[in-house]
């Protein structure tokens, strides 16, 4: 139960997050963005140390190494919480106005108060964390004063949400501004999406760290003289580069502005990067490069293995319930009142992101995956399934495409974008995308389970000629001999037919 109270405390964070003055106004997408892995990484930080102080103080087991891994989480968090709150700081106010408003004074508190956090993590690991097997109380004592720190900046990040910063340097924010965060000049086209960028915080970042901790694996097993297979990287670089590109590029930045490009970004969060890293078997190479925990202290590569193997994945990809989440997804988000609302907000519009990452990368995971699965599948099964699958997606194309019912008008007519957009004709256009752009993915798919049901027939033949050159197989023999009197001129057929015959007789008598 523990990974699932974690995963609810952090959950709890992202609403606060997705509220507040980092939601408003101008670049709004950014300090949303950031405010969200600076309040995520503070409640692992803050949570995290009277964890670990509530463990010293009952004597728990495995004192050591818990502090050990927790100093690791601790640097990461103080780098992530400086980082987001530069940018938010940034977004929020002018470099002057640290020193001249109540804004900037409470923000500057905050900064200095991080910095204290810093050195006293330091001073942990110079003084407190080797000394730790014999003198425990010492680490304690610190970190009972750090925690204390804690709370006042908390305190000071209350006060902050609750005060109004300074009013905008530049206040002619139109409505393209306040909806979107940002400002959109030209129309755009299959050209010129390449010449906008705009580094997204989420999922920009997501695909970096991710392609980092690849890597990693990729030279952990090099150092030991294990090979991976170069074309595996190959397939999941390219999906870290395609999430990157997508999400940073002009593609990204209208995928909130026009139905068309929505759907193009839909297209390739959930039929084009999952596809790329399920081929390239992230799983099976982590748990070969994290070395295991010990004994009774499970670590990293123990968390991994139950993270993909429990009842709830094991559910999930069943091949009956994964096909239903992944067309549900199109089905419940389009053709019901839901878009309409989520498209309205930032958060709705990362959402949406999240899920449809998610659900490509549990589909394909379960038909096309490197990485095993809780429950394996016969190909020819998943092959069924998918084959089953595919009207539903040109059906929903086609309904798009059909629709005379503009999805969330009210949005998209109050944009007020510098371009004329015709939006029963841009949604029909983001039909015939959904219609066609979904079909070439699966032929991918198509293409790689129709090898899977290869490898899997070649396999279990080589298996039994395996089993047969070793155990002398008695099928094996007894058609052997038969052919050696066949050649020896023995008329097999006729002696066959005779006792055949010969049972019948002495049945009917």
């Amino acid at each position: 139960m523990q990974p699932v109270w974690l995963c609810g405390a952090v959950l709890m964070i992202v609403p606060l997050g997705l509220e507040g003055h980092s939601a408003s106004g101008g670049d709004h997408d950014y300090g949303t963005n950031s405010y969200l892995w600076h309040a995520v990484f503070m409640v692992l930080w803050v949570g995290g140390l009277m964890a670990l102080i509530a463990h010293g103080r009952r004597r728990g087991p495995g004192m050591v190494v818990a502090v050990r891994r927790y100093s690791a989480l601790a640097l990461a968090s103080a780098l992530v919480m400086t980082l987001s709150g530069l940018i938010n700081a940034a977004i929020r106010i002018h470099w002057s106005d640290w020193f001249t408003t109540s804004y900037g004074t409470l923000i500057l508190t905050k900064t200095v108060g991080v910095v204290v956090l810093i050195m006293m993590g330091w001073l942990h690991r110079q003084a407190t964390i080797p000394k730790l097997e014999k003198q425990p109380r010492l680490f304690q004592r610190v970190a009972i004063v750090e925690v204390l720190v804690m709370a006042a900046i908390t305190g000071v990040a209350v006060s902050l949400g609750r005060t109004p910063p300074p009013p905008p340097r530049e206040p002619d924010l139109n409505t393209m501004d306040i909806q979107l965060g940002y400002k959109l000049f030209v129309e755009p086209t299959i050209w010129n999406v390449w010449t906008m960028w705009r580094f997204d915080i989420i999922f920009g970042t997501l695909a970096i760290v991710l392609a980092i901790a690849y890597m990693w694996g990729v030279r952990r097993l090099r150092q030991r003289g294990e090979p991976w297979p170069w074309y595996r990287t190959a397939w999941f670089m390219s999906g870290c580069v395609m999430l990157l590109v997508t999400m940073c590029s002009g593609i990204g930045m209208n995928m909130p502005a026009t139905f068309s490009m929505h759907m193009v970004g839909h297209m390739i969060l959930s039929m084009g990067v999952p596809v790329f890293w399920v081929l390239g078997g992230p799983f099976t190479l982590w748990l070969a490069a994290i070395n295991p925990g010990q004994p009774g202290q499970p670590g990293p590569r123990e968390w991994l293995e139950v993270a993909i193997n429990n009842p709830v994945v094991r559910f999930l990809t069943h091949p009956a319930v994964n096909t239903i989440q992944f067309l549900v997804v199109f089905y419940i988000l389009y053709l019901t009142p839901l878009y309409d609302v989520a498209v309205s907000e930032h958060a709705g519009h990362l959402t949406m992101n999240i899920m449809f990452l998610w659900s490509g990368f549990m589909y394909y995971w379960e038909v096309i995956g490197v990485d095993p699965v809780p429950v394996e599948r016969n190909p020819m099964g998943k092959g069924a399934w998918l084959f089953g699958s595919l009207p539903f997606h040109m059906w929903f194309g086609v309904a798009l495409m059909q629709m005379q019912v503009i999805l969330a008008y009210d949005f998209y007519s109050t944009l007020g974008l510098p371009w004329h957009v015709d939006l029963l004709r841009d949604q029909n256009v983001g039909g015939g995308i959904a219609w066609a752009a979904g079909q070439f993915p699966l032929m991918i798919v198509v293409g790689a389970v129709v090898l899977a049901w290869y490898r899997d027939d070649h396999r279990q033949m080589r298996t039994y000629d395996k089993r047969a050159d070793e155990t002398d197989d008695e099928d094996m023999a007894a058609y052997n001999a038969m052919l050696a009197q066949i050649n020896a001129g023995e008329n097999l057929f006729e002696e066959y037919y005779a006792q055949d015959m010969r049972g019948r007789n002495d049945s009917a008598t």
